[in-house]
């Protein structure tokens, strides 16, 4: 089952967008000029979380529906993997603040690749989508302590993946 704060995390997610996020927000920026819009996401948007994990599910429904209005808007995307399965950097913008333990385990790193993989195919599978993602970032804010190695074979899986799924067209950083 779901536990209690799970349950507070699901109504929040489904209360809060709509709170502080919207379409009027989008409109504004564009038209104040601004031509692109980066969306942080975090690794459990596609729903794999782990017994063990506090994330919770229900973030794809919002990221669509603002790709929806950046469309409206002629606003472009540019995607974000914001974190990793065991903390890339160990900061709360890592999903959970402790040890960076991202790279400590093979488990981690592909799985962030299967993330990757099921975030282009759902973006490719969407128009809205599709239509205003013009980047993606592979990793947000590695720490300084990854192993090199595991890091660059990483970013070339997770570069290869991006270019199969969604092409040349679109933007990826590291």
């Amino acid at each position: 089952g779901i536990s209690v704060d799970n349950y507070v995390a699901v109504v929040e997610i489904q209360r809060g967008p709509n709170n502080f996020f919207d379409t009027q927000m989008i409109s504004d920026l564009a038209d104040a000029g601004i031509t692109h819009v980066r969306i942080p996401i975090g690794h459990w948007i596609t729903c794999d979380i782990a017994d063990d994990e506090p994330y919770v599910c229900g973030e794809w429904t919002y990221l669509k529906r603002v790709a929806e209005w950046c469309r409206k808007y002629d606003v472009l995307v540019w995607l974000d993997l914001h974190t990793a399965p065991g903390a890339q950097n160990g900061f709360d913008n890592s999903g959970r603040t402790g040890d960076a333990l991202w790279d400590k385990s093979m488990a981690n790193v592909n799985r962030t690749l299967r993330v990757v993989d099921e975030i282009a195919s759902k973006v490719a599978e969407d128009d809205a989508l599709s239509s205003v993602t013009t980047g993606f970032g592979l990793l947000n804010e590695p720490d300084a302590g990854i192993d090199y190695w595991r890091m660059l074979n990483y970013y070339e899986d997770a570069y290869a993946t991006i270019r199969r799924v969604l092409g040349k067209d679109v933007a990826v950083s590291a």
